[in-house]
């Protein structure tokens, strides 16, 4: 006796799937095949034989003036409104938009609607737009973009996350005076929510990368003090006094004692502590 579960399909289902399969296993990649994938993946949308093989069709049947191309778009947009959270679909439009377009146009003002409208943290969304400004270049405009996306929710740490993407890019250009206005952006959100740690980890990565420590330092030890007493802008100043000249050993201490009673979590580790690499 098995006492395996036997799931249960529909007529439609087996006869599409099997015929998928028994299509998979040969050479005919035409437009009736691209059909039978679109009903395949109506289906089941995370079956990966669907897309790969729909993908093998669209290949075969590439035209250059490229309306198969953007009539694709169109399909992984529509099930994109079904299911945006999808591995295959996202793996999909970048296919199309790589190797049967080669144009990037539509992608962002796609993704942007996405991340507006249906989910503001889609980790696929979020890839897709920082592959999409990375292979073409599109860097332009992004930082605003960031600051929109922020002003909506401010804890949204891919929002973050994408902004350091643009800005380690910018910063070679501008250096000290990118870096004073991206320090002054993340210490004005940190005053809305001090308590955010994405932006406190951006800020640490932008003073990090341009060596502007002290640009930020007064701020930060406002909250470092009561009423705020925030640890994070502790973990600041404890690698701000790292960086700069003389023997600040004492006030790393001072801060790594008071963390160890305050991050009870993390206490044993604030005890030991001596300084960050």
């Amino acid at each position: 006796m098995s006492w395996a579960l036997k799931l249960e399909r529909s007529k439609d289902f087996l006869y599409v799937m099997g015929l998928l399969r028994f299509i998979a296993a040969g050479s005919e990649r035409s437009d009736r095949v691209l059909k039978l994938t679109s009903q395949a993946i109506q289906l089941n949308i995370l079956d990966y034989t669907a897309w790969e093989v729909r993908r093998e069709v669209l290949l075969a049947l590439t035209d250059s003036n490229g309306v198969l191309g953007h009539s694709e778009l169109e399909f992984v947009a529509t099930c994109a409104n079904r299911d945006s959270k999808n591995y295959q679909l996202w793996h999909h439009r970048r296919f199309v938009v790589q190797h049967l377009l080669n144009d990037p146009s539509k992608e962002l003002a796609w993704v942007d609607g996405i991340l507006q409208d249906v989910d503001a943290k889609n980790y696929h969304a979020w890839s897709h737009r920082q592959w999409v400004v990375l292979e073409w270049d599109l860097y332009d405009g992004e930082l605003e973009w960031t600051t929109g996306m922020l002003e909506r929710d401010l804890r949204n740490n891919s929002a973050w996350n994408h902004r350091y993407l643009v800005a380690s890019r910018e910063s070679l250009e501008h250096y000290i005076t990118f870096a004073e206005s991206e320090i002054k952006f993340a210490l004005d959100m940190i005053d809305r929510v001090p308590s955010n740690e994405s932006a406190w980890n951006y800020l640490l990565a932008i003073v990090r990368a341009t060596r502007s420590w002290v640009l930020a330092r007064e701020r930060v030890e406002r909250l470092a003090r009561e009423p705020f007493n925030c640890r994070f802008a502790k973990v600041y100043l404890m690698w701000c006094w790292s960086m700069t000249d003389g023997d600040n050993s004492h006030l790393i201490q001072q801060a790594a004692a008071s963390l160890s009673e305050q991050d009870t979590i993390r206490a044993e580790f604030w005890k030991t502590f001596r300084g960050p690499m």
